[in-house]
């Protein structure tokens, strides 16, 4: 139970993370 709560935390954060990103500046790589 525990591990499933931590990987949604984990993943909830990776997409805000990456959202945030995305808002501030446009994609880097291409």
């Amino acid at each position: 139970m525990i591990a499933g709560l931590r990987i949604g935390l984990a993943l909830m954060t990776r997409t805000q993370t990456l959202l945030a990103g995305r808002r501030s500046e446009p994609y880097n790589g291409s």
